[in-house]
């Protein structure tokens, strides 16, 4: 073979190889490329995952949280909702609403009469009971309506002072002459008596009618009310006892077992 024919032979080798090296290197990058598109895909999805499970994680927690806050508002709920808390709020608020009309004075079965002067009244019952009294001293008087519109009885009257320490000297007065009458007071019908009490409440009213009815059937003498407490007395040496709800009407025991 002569020195063409090798060259020849040679360059076309050289051409097959460098075909052959294009071929495979054209198939290394066609196989590889799809394993590295996978991999890249696989590690995206964890990360989704994991991301995902982080997002679950978190708000579990703050499931967790929420739950047993609600736990604790269902407590405190269940709680406030007991008979015996409620008894006490109901208490606490009777109290209060008590506390408001320290300063007034409930005057009834005094005749109601159109264009009446109040403040003239009122100056007239101080006069009577000897307890100095001036306008300066009302800070308002007004009647109020009946719980019964259909009753005859005159509506009462709201005396309000100035001060608790008034109040308590106006009661007091009045007790101290045994009471006052309308004829006392130079209104003109049939004398009638006019009763002057601290300004209870409805709910106060209706213990105050219990606790007379219930000492009237035990023998006891003396029902009154000082600073929007009902007291009872079995006689004149026997000890004062306060009745503050329905439950302690009970404490009012027939005469013949209380103990002289």
């Amino acid at each position: 073979m002569n020195t063409l024919d090798r060259t020849f032979i040679t360059q076309s080798e050289q051409q097959v190889v460098r075909g052959d090296m294009s071929v495979d290197n054209s198939l290394v990058e066609l196989q590889s490329s799809p394993s590295y598109v996978t991999v890249r895909k696989v590690r995206d999805s964890n990360d989704d995952l994991r991301n995902e499970i982080e997002h679950l994680r978190t708000s579990m927690k703050k499931t967790q949280v929420i739950s047993a806050r609600l736990t604790q508002v269902e407590q405190r709920v269940k709680v406030s909702q007991s008979p015996e808390v409620i008894a006490e709020l109901q208490s606490k608020l009777a109290d209060l609403e008590q506390k408001s009309r320290n300063c007034n004075v409930e005057i009834c079965n005094l005749p109601e009469k159109r264009g009446e002067n109040l403040v003239a009244i009122v100056e007239r019952i101080a006069k009577v009971i000897n307890i100095p009294l001036s306008s300066h001293d009302i800070n308002g008087v007004h009647r109020v309506a009946l719980m019964d519109p259909k009753s005859s009885r005159p509506r009462n009257i709201i005396l309000k002072l100035c001060s608790q320490i008034k109040r308590d000297n106006f009661v007091s007065a009045v007790r101290l002459i045994k009471g006052i009458t309308t004829d006392k007071l130079e209104i003109s019908g049939p004398p009638r008596s006019i009763y002057v009490n601290e300004h209870l409440t409805l709910a106060n009213k209706k213990l105050f009618r219990q606790v007379r009815e219930a000492a009237l059937c035990g023998g006891y003498r003396y029902v009154w009310i000082k600073n929007g407490t009902i007291l009872v007395r079995a006689k004149d040496t026997s000890p004062a006892f306060a009745i503050r709800s329905e439950k302690e009407l009970c404490k009012i025991k027939p005469i013949t077992s209380v103990v002289q």
